[in-house]
Order: C-alpha cells, then structure tokens, then sequence
C-alpha cells in the first residue's frame, strides 16, 4: 500500500545490513504494511542492561520510542529511530530499517500506538522530508540535554511547572545536528502539529512520554503489542 509518495528507494539503496543478514525473515511484509501506518509511535522495552537501566530511572515500562514510515518498499514499512547502538551496521543515530528486520533481532517487548485517524498526504510529506533531511544524523550524548529532560519529566509528573513550552504555543523548528530517541520522534509530531507535542519542546521528552499514562493525545490509540521476545509475534491481534 502507498501513501502516494516518491518512494525510499532511491534514497536508501543499502542492501541488508550486515548484523541481519543471517537471520530468518518470518514477519510477513503484508501483514505488517496492513496493520501499520506512516506516523504510528513504535514502543520498546527491551531486556539489556541498559535498556533495563533507562525503564529504572524514568520508572517507565519504556526504554526505547521510534516511528513507522510505511508505503515505500517492498520490505513493509520501515522503523524510522535515532538509537544509540542500532541502525545500519550498529554505529547508531538517526536510522530507517525495515521493521520485520528489527523485530526478528530484538530483545524484548515491542508495542504500538497508533495514530488515529492516519495522518493526511501532507502531514506524511512532511514526515518523509523531516525522516531525509536527519537520516543518519548521530546519536545525541549531550548529558545537559538528557539531564534537562529528565527533570523536566519529572516535573509534570509531580505537577512542578519545570516544562517550557514554545512561545505563542506554536511549534517551531529548530534544526538539530544529533538527536536522542524521543526527541527526535518528538520533533517529527510536532512538525506534522500533533498536540501535544506541537507545543512540548522535543528536548524535554522521554520515551515514557508517548505512553497510554503520559500522554492521552486523542491523535493516538491505546498501546497494542506487536512482539514480545517471550510470548512472541503478535502482530495479527491488533
């Protein structure tokens, strides 16, 4: 199915990254295009160290948030993140892979929120030029960042007004040459101007953010699972 966009191809012409290429592909293209839309909140809770670290300290079930680009390949929809070990090749930063590729390797549970209705031409435009224009982008390690946002976030937990919000409530673009996961997916809500991250600035949002608890957007459904490592694929469910 396509959005009736200029297809990936010619901008991602890699063929399989290395580190998949060994295994099986059981996650079926069609199923996955038929159930997943261009702009769906793609949610992970993985079980590494790290990942575990990251749900501790937020007291988030969420480590890890990216976004479905769908309609451009053969390969089903794509996985549109900025990680800091994944991606092509595992150097991290900003990254589309074809998503039946990252559920086959992943470790842990994967969820969906999606976008309700689907986002118009012009809003999928522009999440096609916002996902060229920072493709492999680097991971942001910028701890002052980090540290604002986990504060931040903490704040509207506790209900201290720690937040800042964009003058005038309008979102406004600030280009950025590194990004960390949720606030790069953030900054792709609010350019396609999906409350509330249209006046949330992306700096200030964690992963826990674009939770069922923290965020109740009428712009997005309920958290459906997609893959769980234990229970396994659950895609035809949803």
């Amino acid at each position: 199915m396509n959005d009736g966009i200029v297809p990936w191809q010619s901008h991602l012409s890699f063929g399989v990254p290395p580190c998949f290429q060994r295994e099986e592909r059981i996650f079926a293209e069609s199923v996955l295009e038929e159930k997943l839309k261009t702009g769906d909140a793609i949610l992970f809770s993985g079980n590494s160290l790290s990942s575990k670290a990251i749900c501790f300290v937020h007291a988030s079930p969420w480590s890890h948030v990216g976004m479905v680009i769908s309609g451009q390949s053969d390969e089903g929809p794509w996985l549109l993140e900025s990680s800091r070990s994944g991606g092509y090749e595992k150097t991290g930063g900003v990254t589309l892979l074809p998503l039946r590729w990252v559920l086959k390797t992943y470790d842990g549970k994967v969820y969906v929120r999606r976008i309700q209705p689907k986002l118009q031409p012009d809003q999928v435009y522009m999440l096609y030029q916002f996902a060229r224009e920072n493709l492999y982008k680097p991971f942001s390690f910028d701890m002052r960042v980090m540290l604002k946002s986990f504060l931040n976030h903490w704040g509207r937990r506790l209900g201290i007004n720690l937040v800042e919000t964009y003058k005038n409530n309008a979102y406004v673009k600030t280009p950025k040459s590194k990004f960390f996961c949720s606030q790069f997916i953030a900054e792709g809500y609010g350019i396609v101007g999906m409350p509330p991250f249209v006046t949330e600035n992306p700096d200030n949002m964690l992963p826990f953010d674009f939770s069922e608890v923290m965020c109740e957007s009428r712009n997005m459904g309920d958290e459906e699972k997609v893959y769980d490592e234990e229970e396994g694929y659950d895609i035809t469910d949803i």
